[in-house]
């Protein structure tokens, strides 16, 4: 068994200098609850996004206990080769990933800017710079396909790397593309779409893991698919049931939408997203 994963460490490749060393404290602030540097002002996205640091550490540590391999089949990053549309693996069984994110030209540009923003900048616009950059474009995008049946697993990536990726890939015909299964990018962060997105990449079902922590998923991103959906009927899944979001879909019902929204029961481990055919999506 592998474990596909991008790790920060992998990706700045750069654990010598004093800034990244500082920011990889400010990380670990983040994810703790602790009280970050003084010289470091942060917004609430960025910090959000930071705590995700250590949590991506503690993963590849537990992977390494259980025996698992990092990236197999991949050298270090899990990205498309320069010169290639997209990397399939088969797994057999009619099971597959192709894996159409991030472009390799892409990462070693990405990391030559990091290198310069660490020596010319302070941390609080270095922790701005891995924010909106650094995260979004290592993180994995994946088209996985089984029983004819095709789910877009966009991790924490921006709307425009997962449409180019799948323009690139030849998936999307003429900027569309759709898919039984789509999990929207960043537990539904606003900062990774845009409602040209939900126009251009449709799906049957819709899965949002956000917990509510650091305003995750936004209401404003349920706004933008609402926007470009239309009266569409579709499925929206979502991990946790709050209080602003059930308002929130009550006013969307109100208003004469035609999808339907699931909430994962609180005491149960996952939901089961069921396709209009035969089969589970989950």
């Amino acid at each position: 068994m592998t474990l596909w994963h991008n790790s920060f460490d992998d990706f700045i490749d750069n654990d010598a200098d004093e800034i990244a060393g500082r920011l990889k404290k400010a990380a670990k602030a983040a994810s703790t609850g602790a009280s970050f540097p003084a010289d470091m002002p942060i917004k609430k996205h960025t910090a959000m996004v930071l705590a995700s640091v250590n949590q991506g550490r503690n993963l590849r540590n537990a992977a390494k206990k259980l025996g698992l391999t990092v990236n197999e089949k991949f050298d270090n990053l899990v990205m498309v080769p320069n010169g290639k549309r997209s990397k399939k693996v088969n797994l057999g069984n009619s099971l597959s990933f192709t894996v159409i994110g991030p472009r390799e030209e892409r990462v070693t540009k990405l990391q030559q800017e990091w290198d310069k923003q660490i020596k010319k900048k302070g941390l609080a616009k270095t922790a701005e710079f891995a924010d909106k950059s650094v995260f979004n474009l290592a993180s994995i995008i994946v088209v996985a396909k089984c029983g004819g049946k095709t789910m877009l697993l966009t991790g924490d990536a921006r709307g425009d790397d997962i449409e180019a990726g799948l323009k690139t890939a030849r998936i999307s015909k003429r900027g569309k593309a759709h898919f039984d299964l789509l999990k929207m990018p960043h537990h539904g962060s606003d900062n990774n779409v845009t409602t040209d997105f939900f126009r251009n990449i449709t799906a049957d079902h819709y899965v949002v893991s956000g917990n509510g922590k650091h305003g995750n998923p936004e209401i404003a991103t349920f706004q933008m698919l609402s926007q470009a959906r239309g009266s569409d009927k579709f499925t929206l899944y979502v991990t946790n049931e709050e209080p602003r979001l059930k308002k929130f879909f009550a006013s969307e019902k109100r208003n004469g939408k035609n999808y339907t929204v699931k909430f994962r029961k609180a005491n149960a481990k996952s939901i089961s997203c069921r396709s209009s055919g035969s089969g589970s999506l989950s």
